[in-house]
């Protein structure tokens, strides 16, 4: 999405929070099986979203030969996630290494392990709920 169609902060439903839930039409995928959901209320069954979040707030884009703002949301985080992983490509290349891929089932992998307490710090406090789940996903992840 071009930058200038980002989202303004705070005009979403209600402006605050980064969602996520239970889809109520996916099953779980391969890579979400045998990992714990009982710390987030997650589901064991369904497919639980989502699978990474990024800084998704007052994101100060620079576009149009100069134009400035602080724009939001899901276009944001999207394409913020789009690049970190275009330089985790090109680190890889520069090793002689292929690209990544979907990464997905490694990060979850990651989950699984032994270094999960060292490699994930979880988030306890904030709003992270939606009118789908209003009670749940009250705590994430973060790497």
């Amino acid at each position: 999405m071009a930058p200038g169609r980002l989202k303004q902060p705070g005009t979403g439903s209600n402006g605050i929070g980064s969602t996520g839930g239970i889809s109520s039409t996916y099953a779980i995928p391969i890579w979400q099986q045998g990992i714990s959901m009982d710390a987030i209320q997650g589901s064991a069954y369904m497919r639980n979203v989502p699978d990474v979040a990024m800084v998704a707030e007052n994101v100060w884009v620079l576009f149009n030969n100069g134009a400035t703002g602080a724009y939001g949301g899901t276009s944001c985080a999207s394409p913020l996630w789009a690049g970190f992983m275009a330089l985790v490509n090109q680190e890889a290349a520069a090793h002689a290494q292929p690209p990544v891929g979907f990464i997905n089932p490694a990060v979850y992998a990651l989950g699984k392990g032994a270094t999960y307490g060292s490699t994930f710090h979880d988030i306890t406090a904030g709003n992270n709920t939606d009118a789908a789940n209003p009670t749940r996903f009250l705590r994430c992840r973060r790497l």
